[in-house]
Parts: structure tokens; sequence; C-alpha cells
């Protein structure tokens, strides 16, 4: 037995060769951590994860970074949880470090684009705004959506590097719609890195002052893990840029964890109801029926978090007319979605709603 470090051991069975004999030892270890410790006058309720792999005796490095994948699996699955080496986690380890290195790449090469989406006054239909949306433009696979690289670019460090040019491009192609005679709010996301690098008040003031942009053409999205941030070092920025005219925007408000106090202590002044609340409207009969009862109530329940705070509302996910009439009759100021315009290149947005 050995500590590798911090809350891991590795316990070597020479003479096991057996993948079920290797499980129900590591499991009678588990089990004698079953009993709470005593220290002094303290009692210490403590579990332990495990992860088994065979390997043979020229292969010891081989399988300690197997059984390592495979405690990551069993952490992943819960308390107490075992799981036994399997090739599809070295694949998939594989191949989250080779995705890590071409998103890096990408960064560094300049293959990420935006495409724009339209938000519109639910009022009359008249376009407001635009939210720009990253997309990576794979020399290989063609043009990726985040859901394909996302987790890794925010967990590498490129991410803060790529939200400053994602901000600074977004008020580029405001400058140019401007130039148009279309005069749009541009709302852009914010990486969690942005707010960590500490220099994202710089970032904003100097794209908005580089395209002659007033600070309120420019609104930033946070998602809840910013919203929740009780660090005044952290939200110190958002405040300072709130204050001074940038629109802050709570994406994806209630899907998450966040509390409604955190309402209290985030900058806003704009909501935005998570996608899935809407585009589920009427999906089993009537709009307003008893099917959407759990949506219309929690669209009801966030405007009137949104009217007794003073911020706007905007509903995304609106995918049929009679989702754009119903949101606005149970009072949403705006709409997004792909009824006004899927994400698209920017050259599109000017000729809405062509």
């Amino acid at each position: 037995m050995a500590r590798l470090g911090g809350d891991e051991f590795a316990v070597l069975f020479p003479a096991c060769a057996d993948i079920a004999a290797a499980t129900r030892s590591a499991e009678r270890l588990q089990a004698s951590f079953e009993q709470p410790f005593l220290v002094g006058e303290g009692s210490f309720d403590i579990g332990a994860c495990a992860g088994v792999a065979l390997a043979a005796a020229a292969e010891i490095r081989t399988a300690m970074a197997n059984a390592d994948l495979a405690l990551y699996a069993a952490k992943a699955a819960g308390r107490g949880a075992t799981r036994v080496f399997q090739q599809v986690m070295r694949d998939k380890y594989d191949a989250r470090r080779a995705l890590e290195g071409e998103v890096q790449q990408a960064v560094d090469r300049g293959e990420s684009v935006l495409h724009f989406q339209p938000q519109v006054c639910l009022a009359d239909r008249r376009l407001v705004g635009a939210e720009a949306l990253l997309r990576w433009q794979h020399p290989r696979r063609g043009l990726l959506l985040p859901s394909d690289f996302l987790t890794v670019l925010e967990a590498g460090p490129s991410a803060a590097k790529l939200g400053g040019w994602i901000i600074d491009e977004a008020c580029r192609q405001a400058a140019s719609w401007r130039g148009q005679g279309l005069a749009l709010r541009i709302a852009t996301n914010l990486f969690d890195a942005q707010l960590r690098a500490g220099s994202l008040g710089c970032v904003v003031r100097g794209a908005l002052d580089r395209w002659d942009l007033p600070r309120t053409a420019l609104e930033l999205e946070v998602t809840e893990t910013v919203a929740l941030a009780r660090n005044s070092a952290l939200l110190a920025p958002l405040r300072r840029l709130h204050a001074e005219g940038v629109g802050i925007a709570f994406d994806d408000f209630g899907t998450g964890f966040a509390s409604l106090s955190t309402l209290k202590h985030c900058p806003l002044n704009h909501l935005k109801i998570d996608r899935s609340f809407v585009s589920e409207l009427g999906a089993a009969g009537a709009i307003g029926g008893a099917a959407d009862r759990g949506n219309v109530a929690i669209i009801d329940a966030v405007v009137a978090l949104g009217r007794g705070l003073g911020l706007s509302v905007t509903a995304e996910g609106v995918e049929t007319p009679e989702q754009a009439a119903f949101v606005a009759s149970r009072g949403c100021d705006e709409g997004q979605g792909i009824l006004f315009g899927r994400p698209a290149p920017s050259a599109s947005l000017p000729h809405w709603p062509g």
C-alpha cells in the first residue's frame, strides 16, 4: 500500500490476476470505512471510492494510469462507488487530451467565428438586438457548435483570451451594422475565466472605444456560476460596467442552483428565461393547457421577479407564432428563437426578417 498524495492511495495485489477477485478486495477495503473513525473525542464518517485495473508486472505504470481513470469514474458515480477500468475510459481520456490541444491551436490560429441570433421586441416584432454565438470553423470537421468543445475550452488556458476576442469582434460587427443604419444591442456570453483574469473592464471599455460604440450597445450574459459568486473582487468589474451603462443579463435563468437572493447581489438589467420552458409550450395540446402548467408557472414567476426588480425579461426558445403570442401575453418583453431566426453569419442580419 502507498499514499500517492492527498486522499489517494494505491494497493498492489501481486498474486491477483482475476478482475472479480480484485474487485472483491477493493470492496472489502471500502467496507472498512463503513464505521466512523474515532480521533480523540471526535467521530469522523469517511467514505472511499475505488478504481480497479489489472496488468502484468512489466506494465505497472500502465496499470496505475488505468486504475486512476477507473477511480475518476468511480468518484463521478458517487461516494462508495467502485469502477473497473475499461478501454472506453482510456479512449475518452485520449480524445479529450487531443481535443484540448486542438482547441488551443484553434484559438492561436484564429479559427473561431461568430454567428448571430436576432432578439426581437415581442410587442411590435422590432429587431432590437442580436446575441453573438461562438462557432469553431474546424479545418477537417467543418463548423462545430459549442457543445462539441465548450467544456474543454472553459477548462483550458485560452478561455479569457478567446472571450476578449469575442467581445471585440461582436463590437466590430455592431459598429458595422450601425454604419448600415442598424443600431442594435449586441450580447455576448462571458466565460468565468474572463472575470478571474481581472481585466474584463479594460477589455470591454477598450472594445467599445475602439469601435466608437456607446456603453449601452453591449450586453454581457452571465451564467449562474458567475451570478452565484459572492466574491466582491469578481463581481466588482460587472458592477462598474453596469454603472457605466453596459447591460448585464442572467442567461438560462431557472435551470440551475441560483437562489433568489442571487438577484439582489448581481448587477443585472435582464433575465433570460431558459429555452426549455418555452420551446415545450403547446407540445401536448393547446398552449396554456394542463400539460403546460409547470412551464407556465415558471415563466410567470420569472416575469414577476423581473418586474419587481425592474429588469426586462426575454423568452428564449421561441419556435412558433403561438409561443411568441403566449409569452408576450404573460409579460415577456423580448423573444429569441428560431421563429425569429437561427444563428447565422453576420451578413444575414441586416436583411431580417428576410
